[in-house]
């Protein structure tokens, strides 16, 4: 920081006031060649955070005087004198109160340059992430609550508001709003409380290394994790079987996205953003795949490992998934899988499906714990069983393709293919938790070319 000095192992802020600003600064700084303050500390790091105030107030104070210099007629007599062969600027007269220009720009900005705006820096970030419009919206949300804490926490300490500038935020300020955030009252948990404060560091990273001031967050210490009490758990036998045979009296988005999830490891959005397109025969299996090719533009996946082709189970297309698909293509043409479903405001249907999920399991199906997702948990439960029910257990790599999760360990897990027909063999070994009906009507164009399960 340009502003601070180490003398004799403290360190101090001093500011060089212009020579010709002296005269104009106000009482007690009047005719004062430098502004000092000491910070009383050896420690830089937190010497910066002290200073960050002082060197505000002192350039405030400079501009106030450049403004006033500003004001005086240079003819004015009452405000030149002649000192020996020279003529200079006089002490202002005591006697005539100063007032300050209307508007006079912001200290902080004099001293590192324009401010810098919580949304225009969620919004270049935004870009460079290639994140979706909703994400932005929640960090900005979350921006816009912080800034309104600063404007009330500021003026119960007698501190000047910061607005929406990102550089005018000091340490002590993000220090307090966690504070402020763990209190009970608050009525935030934890896991948002870390949620939240995480999102902002990551825009405050972002914002102090692509416009050159000292990062707020720094050395501050971050939230834990939550511990393993809500840790997601899988669904048991008894559970998948009371929620699929449930299901099957439901509409098609409770239905088979609950039981598409349950034959695939899938996530809700995978299934819900799909495309009749999506559903094929590959090599003489049938298929759904999971890839933004034939999906409507709003559509997004989760990563790159997303990106995949998982084999249908015959017991979800012995359950009528085909003719529902069937269905879909001749009364709304071929497009979204679930057409009746309505898009949110950004396009995405994963959201809606979702909600709508999750309210009949909670509330029809009566299933409350806590542990539960109610979409998410048919991914726990499709790895469980690949680990623990079946035998010998599915190899973690060929899960996690499936799955469309990362693969860690040995690099050599990323080179090569994955082939559909190994992935269907693994996938059928897995038994179906509810008794099968009957197998349904063969639907034109689909579950004629079915033939024998056997024969994948």
């Amino acid at each position: 920081m340009g502003h601070m000095q180490n003398v004799k192992g403290s360190f101090r802020v001093r500011i060089v006031v212009p020579s010709e600003l002296s005269a104009h600064l106000p009482p007690p700084y009047t005719g004062k060649k430098n502004l000092i303050k000491g910070l009383g500390t050896g420690n830089e790091r937190e010497a910066k955070r002290l200073a960050v105030p002082y060197i505000a107030d002192f350039v405030g104070l400079i501009e106030q005087a450049r403004q006033k210099a500003k004001l005086i007629d240079p003819w004015d007599g009452e405000a030149w004198q002649v000192v020996g062969n020279r003529l200079v600027l006089a002490p202002p007269d005591p006697r005539k109160e100063y007032k300050p220009p209307p508007n006079p720009r912001n200290a902080a900005d004099t001293l590192a340059g324009d401010a810098v705006h919580f949304e225009s820096m969620v919004e270049q970030w935004g870009r460079e992430a290639k994140v979706p419009n909703r994400t932005k919206r929640q960090y900005l949300s979350k921006a816009n609550r912080f800034v309104a804490f600063l404007e009330t926490d500021r003026k119960s300490q007698g501190l000047p508001s910061c607005g929406d500038n990102m550089r005018l935020v000091t340490p002590d300020d993000y220090v307090r709003y966690k504070e402020h955030l763990l209190k009970p009252e608050s009525g935030v948990s934890h896991t948002t409380a870390k949620h939240h404060l995480d999102d902002l560091r990551t825009l405050f990273i972002f914002a102090s290394k692509n416009r050159s001031f000292a990062n707020p967050t720094d050395d501050v210490t971050r939230l834990s994790r939550k511990n393993g009490r809500n840790k997601w758990r899988p669904y048991t036998p008894e559970e998948r079987i009371r929620i699929l045979t449930a299901a099957r009296k439901e509409g098609p988005v409770v239905r088979w996205c609950q039981w598409v999830a349950w034959a695939t490891g899938s996530r809700v959005s995978e299934i819900a953003e799909a495309s009749t397109k999506d559903i094929c025969q590959i090599g003489g299996m049938w298929c759904i795949k999971i890839l933004l090719d034939d999906r409507e533009e709003a559509a997004e996946l989760k990563n790159e490992e997303a990106h995949r082709i998982v084999a249908l189970h015959s017991a979800l297309i012995c359950d009528g998934f085909l003719d529902y698909v069937a269905e879909v293509c001749r009364e709304y043409g071929e497009g979204p899988l679930f057409p009746m479903l309505q898009p949110d405001r950004d396009g995405r249907r994963g959201n809606p499906a979702s909600r709508q999920i999750s309210r009949w399991m909670r509330n029809k199906l009566k299933i409350k714990d806590k542990r539960i997702a109610p979409n998410h948990s048919w991914r726990h439960t499709f790895e469980s069983v690949h680990r623990n029910e079946l035998e010998p257990p599915t190899r973690e790599d060929t899960v996690n393709n499936i799955t469309g999760r990362s693969q860690g360990g040995a690099s050599g897990r990323h080179y090569g293919i994955y082939e559909v027909r190994r992935d269907r063999i693994e996938i059928e070994r897995m038994p179906c938790p509810s008794e099968q009906p009957q197998p349904a009507a063969k639907s034109e164009g689909y579950s004629q070319s079915v033939g024998s399960l056997t024969d994948f």
